[in-house]
């Protein structure tokens, strides 16, 4: 079987290779699954924490040592109604969003530049191009910072080296963070440089992360396949701005 059978219910590359290598091979070490996956010790260990997370692999102590086993593969259909229901959400939440975005529909007429990104490599263009617009002291907001579980952990690393440059630039951050990620997300941003971090309570998140800088809007989606549009309008970026601030007030610290 190949292990990219498994992708398309929301494993990573890594974590396919070590659930058919736990269903192939049955209860085994560590050791053994780094020699039959063929990756490296600290990869197997990373895709197994996620595998355990998922319900996909279990664990039993022998003479003090860890073997892990795949969990039945019924288990697989669980992920797929996981992913179902993150889907219904999206869509409420986008209806809720509609008015707005066809607000700044109705300004068409004056945007001066819309681009599109998709992809990791796509986001990482878009993002640089906010590291690029703004100055030390320049003021950048985020609100309604969410994702799909499945790209959580690589969204917060991805995120954690932009803002790393971010800080080293001294541009100042503002942003709104779902209450769910608090002690995530929330706590990553506080332990830096110059910025100023609130929480919103579920119901106004939204299904994007909106971006505002300079003249600039960055509307990015983060699902297994990340998507951004970016619109260059001064009135569109004052809009959200205000939206922001208004959010702010009833925000929590």
């Amino acid at each position: 079987m190949d292990y990219k059978f498994f992708v398309q219910f929301g494993l990573t590359e890594g974590e396919s290779k070590v659930y058919l290598a736990l269903l192939s091979i049955g209860e085994t070490t560590i050791s053994n699954l780094v020699h039959i996956s063929k990756m490296q010790k600290s990869s197997v260990y990373f895709c197994l924490e996620r595998l355990l997370s998922k319900g996909l692999a279990n664990f039993i102590l022998k003479n003090n040592k860890k073997h892990f086993q795949a969990s039945p593969p019924n288990r697989l259909f669980g992920l797929l109604d996981s992913k179902e229901k993150e889907i219904e959400l999206q869509r409420k939440e986008l209806g809720t969003m509609m008015p707005q975005m066809l607000t700044l529909g109705s300004n068409a007429k004056k945007v001066q530049n819309v681009k599109f990104f998709t992809g990791w490599n796509g986001m990482k263009t878009a993002f640089d191009d906010i590291l690029s617009t703004l100055k030390e002291g320049d003021m950048y907001y985020v609100f309604g910072v969410a994702t799909v579980p499945s790209v959580f952990l690589r969204f917060r690393r991805f995120i954690g080296s932009f803002h790393r440059k971010r800080s080293a630039k001294g541009i100042i951050l503002r942003i709104l963070v779902n209450e769910e990620n608090r002690g995530t997300i929330g706590a990553d941003r506080k332990k830096e440089k110059p910025v100023k971090v609130k929480f919103l309570s579920k119901e106004f998140i939204t299904p994007a992360v909106i971006n505002v800088y300079g003249d600039k809007t960055l509307i990015a989606i983060w699902i297994d396949e990340p998507a951004a549009i970016m619109i260059e309008n001064k009135s569109s970026a004052d809009s959200f701005r205000n939206y922001f601030k208004l959010l702010w007030k009833n925000a929590s610290e």
